[in-house]
């Protein structure tokens, strides 16, 4: 659980709850909400409603409050509303007796009790680098619709506090089964990590931390540039981990270790899995096939020569709601049996 975004962990527990039971769906859709998932909270409360029409005032209530969202997805005024994201750290000081402060970068306001300067001064690097290298990726522009304004991110060196951050300040008590998670409601958003070791163990371990952060903010990324609108499991996903391997040190051999899966998968006679992918409603966080073929698949038209100039125009399809095939046709003028055919290619290129 400690890596799963929240639409992961949400196709999880949907795996779990009983699905003949209203309650357990209206359960379900509030932690929809309190994650971000706002289209995921209204399919769960409408399945609510067809299961138990006792429940019919409740769901309407809910939904009439999730179509709220709007409201938080209007303009807001940049200064204002940071000025606001300021004073959020001594907040949470004041509700949970935490000892934060804020640091801030060019895009980001970083809440922090971590005490070491030297992290701290790298944690700043980082995010702006992954910024530049989002904006870079999805052809995002000065003035472009993103977050209001700047991303808000708070660190506990202690999980403890992590933990009573996100069940009193985001009522997120599910936070204890996470390593970090990502909050919106609407385009106001932050993400929230616990302390890990900030840096790669001398075995050569993934640095969980750094990872979280790419992850988390990725998924933040890609979710709230341009509209609002509903992205398939399989590219969420396949993005979020196009940076965690494309960033960090000790990316090239976690790299290395996803091309020889993919290869090996892809080998298979009847190799079907990417028709598959596209066809899931959710990727299981213990689908490690899923998550390599779909962090290739985006790896490949991110970094192809062939395809990474329209990545950008593909996502921007999406957003402007068309649908994904016809989104691939569009920006990469292939049918996606043609780009499937395409990234085959790629991936049998690859030594």
């Amino acid at each position: 659980m400690d890596e799963l975004a929240p639409v992961c962990s949400y196709e999880l527990f949907r795996q779990y709850i009983d699905p003949g039971s209203a309650k357990a769906h209206f359960l379900l859709a509030q932690h929809c909400v309190l994650t971000g998932l706002i289209e995921q909270a209204k399919a769960e409360l409408q399945r609510c409603r067809e299961l138990d029409a006792s429940y019919a005032e409740q769901v309407e209530k809910a939904l009439a409050a999730l179509s709220g969202e709007a409201v938080e997805d209007s303009p807001v005024n940049p200064e204002e509303f940071i000025a606001k994201q300021r004073l959020n750290g001594k907040k949470a000081n004041e509700k949970l007796g935490t000892n934060v402060k804020t640091t801030e970068t060019a895009h980001f306001i970083i809440h922090s009790d971590f005490t070491s300067a030297t992290d701290m001064a790298q944690i700043r690097k980082w995010c702006e680098t992954l910024y530049e290298r989002h904006c870079a990726t999805l052809d995002v522009k000065p003035g472009d619709r993103l977050w209001n304004g700047k991303g808000e991110i708070f660190l506990f060196l202690s999980r403890g506090d992590f933990v009573r951050f996100a069940r009193t300040i985001d009522n997120f008590p599910e936070a204890k089964l996470s390593g970090g998670y990502f909050w919106s409601k609407g385009r106001n958003c932050h993400i929230v990590i616990p302390r890990t070791d900030l840096r790669a163990d001398r075995a050569g371990q993934k640095d969980t931390f750094l990872l979280t952060l790419l992850h988390e903010g990725s998924h933040a990324f890609l979710q709230l540039h341009g509209n609002v609108v509903e992205i398939n499991p399989w590219l969420h996903e396949g993005f979020a981990q196009y940076f965690e391997l494309a960033l960090p040190k000790g990316g090239a051999a976690e790299r290395e270790k996803h091309v020889r899966l993919v290869k090996r998968i892809t080998s298979k006679p009847g190799f079907t899995r990417f028709k598959e992918l596209r066809a899931l409603e959710r990727l299981l966080g213990d689908d490690y096939e899923g998550y390599a073929l779909s962090w290739s698949i985006v790896d490949y038209m991110i970094t192809s020569d062939k395809t990474h100039k329209q990545f950008a125009r593909f996502i921007q399809l999406i957003k402007d709601g068309k649908e994904e095939g016809e989104a691939m046709k569009e920006a990469f003028n292939q049918t996606p049996d043609e780009l499937e055919q395409s990234w085959l290619r790629y991936i049998r290129s690859l030594r």
